[in-house]
């Protein structure tokens, strides 16, 4: 951790990056925390992460207005992580699930596909309205509301370069950023609404449980007791999941790598087309 101080007097704090990693790991327990002791947020099912996280940029960007320090994180991690989050993604796809989606799969694909060209549409329009160059609008659209931050940072610069879209990474990474933190903050009390109005069944909500929850023996697990208290092994089956997930990170990088030449793509969709 480096720090200085600007002409003004403000505190330059620079985090390196396994620094920003812990301060993320303390900002998620936060959450945890605070969530444990505001039955409301639980009851909206408001992720821990957004809770905590909200808290830690509302206080930065307070320090910051007010004059008194600016941090500075290095993101040398965070592109690392974030392929790897999209990897364990990839590694829980499957085709059988594909398969038994029938009828509803086809009408949520339709449905996310027309969603899509609606926030083009708006987006665009926005733009116009405003006066500036409708490719913006795409940015804002689309690309960073339905693609994310992966998607945000890879059309990005291709933006700028093809259509000379000034600072564009920076908006659609903005827009994604907003767009996620909306969805999360939105999408839980209306998830919670939709399962309570429809008398969805919750298999581990508090154990009321529409049938006994059936707990996988070690034959179906393929987990064997280490023999210290019935604990299973757990370091062994960790290490298992962490070089499954390195290997296949490695491959997808070679072939986003191959895919890039030909087509821009986010830099993670080799990584899940390698885990799929």
């Amino acid at each position: 951790m480096e720090y200085s101080f600007a002409e003004s007097g403000m505190l330059l704090l620079k985090v390196n990056m396994v620094q920003a990693v812990a301060l993320a790991v303390i900002t998620y327990f936060l959450g945890v925390w605070i969530k444990r002791r505001v039955p409301v947020l639980a009851r909206f099912s408001i992720p821990s992460p957004v809770i905590g996280g909200m808290l830690c940029a509302a206080i930065l960007s307070g320090l910051e207005d007010q004059g008194i320090m600016r941090v500075t994180f290095d993101s040398t991690l965070q592109t690392v992580l974030m392929l790897g989050f999209f990897t364990t993604i990839g590694l829980t796809a499957s085709l059988k699930l594909v398969t038994n989606g029938g009828k509803i799969l086809v009408t949520f694909l339709m449905a996310v596909t027309v969603l899509a060209f609606l926030q083009n549409v708006v987006g665009m329009g926005a733009a116009w309205l405003m006066g500036i160059d409708t490719h913006y609008g795409i940015l804002a659209g689309s690309v960073s509301m339905m693609g994310g931050l992966g998607t945000a940072a890879a059309f990005g610069p291709y933006f700028e370069q093809t259509y000379g879209i000034s600072g564009g990474t920076a908006m659609a990474i903005t827009a994604a950023t907003f767009g996620m933190v909306a969805a999360l903050l939105v999408g839980g009390p209306l998830g919670e609404w939709l399962i309570r109005r429809y008398k969805v069944q919750i298999p581990n909500e508090h154990g009321d449980l529409a049938e006994p929850l059936h707990i996988p023996t070690e034959v179906e697990t393929g987990v064997q007791d280490d023999h210290s208290g019935n604990k299973p092994a757990f370091t062994r089956e960790l290490m298992k999941a962490v070089s499954v997930v390195t290997l296949t990170l490695a491959a997808g990088m070679i072939v986003s790598k191959w895919l890039g030449a030909y087509i821009t793509l986010p830099a993670y969709i080799g990584s899940m087309i390698v885990a799929a």
